[in-house]
């Protein structure tokens, strides 16, 4: 259940994994084939996820004069520390995070995302800082009397400019290409996606993989029922576990606001809970 603490700590090519974990109910259930930059963002967003073990993760994000901007944070909570030897050094605690903001441009009948991040770690009296940037292109495809919204995204471009020691850590760059199917009248909202990234170490680093997902809404009722696959979180099961990379949720609409939960049982770090609020949704 530490894997999701000591994966960061140590330099090298496992660092900054942080970054691969989903922040949000809409990123569980859409992963890679979301594009929300096409979609549209709410103008406001709040979600938290609890782990096992006090570990605790959490987002914000909103619109501001045509900037999206978003904050990430992971904190682990107390950790007991020990030796090579086996013997006990005291507790710590591991913090990351990121801090981002990224514009859309519509160009023709595409949608172009530009955006960079500033990203943290911070162990045992150390800490690491980096920076990235993130770029996009999505669009929207009439297909019958329904919709498809695609993207393919660059993400995590950048390098480690303040190390914990003199090995810097790598990135976990890479690709994203998505789509989403809205069907008339948008009672179902069905996604695929597959993405590679740069192949790192650790219990996420994954080269390729692959999500599916989606929403079913309950015609007459402002509820959502979701469900959704990654093989990315597959690394992460224990022997004889065969829901690890499954998740399940529900969306509840209150006008512009929405309300969503997730579970996913995430195999060496246990079930993990989600919720979300959206202020403003786009329509």
């Amino acid at each position: 259940m530490l894997a999701l603490v000591l994966m960061a700590i140590s330099p090298g090519d496992i660092g900054y994994q942080y970054l691969l974990l989903p922040y949000s109910v809409d990123e569980v259930i859409f992963s890679s084939g979301e594009p929300r930059f096409v979609a549209g963002s709410p103008r406001g967003t709040f979600s938290g996820t609890s782990y096992v073990a006090g570990i605790k993760s959490g987002k914000i994000a909103g619109l501001l004069r045509g900037f999206y901007l978003e904050g990430l944070y992971l904190n682990s909570g107390s950790i007991e520390g020990y030796d090579t030897s086996g013997n006990y050094t005291g507790d710590f605690a591991y913090h990351a995070g990121a801090l981002s903001g990224a514009r859309k441009f519509l160009w023709r009948r595409y949608t172009l995302l530009v955006g960079a991040e500033l990203l943290f770690q911070s162990a045992v009296g150390q800490s690491a800082f980096a920076g990235a940037f993130n770029i996009g292109i999505g669009g929207r495809v009439p297909f019958m009397a329904s919709e498809i919204l695609w993207a393919v995204q660059a993400r995590h471009i950048g390098f480690e400019f303040m190390p914990f020691e003199s090995v810097r850590s790598r990135l976990p760059a890479g690709a994203e290409l998505g789509a989403k199917w809205v069907s008339p009248g948008k009672s179902w909202e069905l996604s695929l996606g597959a993405g590679f990234q740069r192949d790192l170490n650790g219990p996420l680093g994954l080269p390729i993989y692959e999500t599916a997902g989606g929403v079913w809404w309950v015609y007459g009722y402002p509820i959502g029922i979701a469900a959704s696959f990654n093989s990315k979180t597959r690394k992460l099961a224990s022997e004889g576990d065969i829901l690890t990379g499954a998740s399940a949720g529900a969306f509840f609409k209150l006008g512009p606001t929405r309300l969503a939960y997730s579970w996913t049982p995430l195999g060496l770090l246990g079930d993990v809970h989600r919720i979300q609020i959206d202020l403003g949704c786009p329509r």
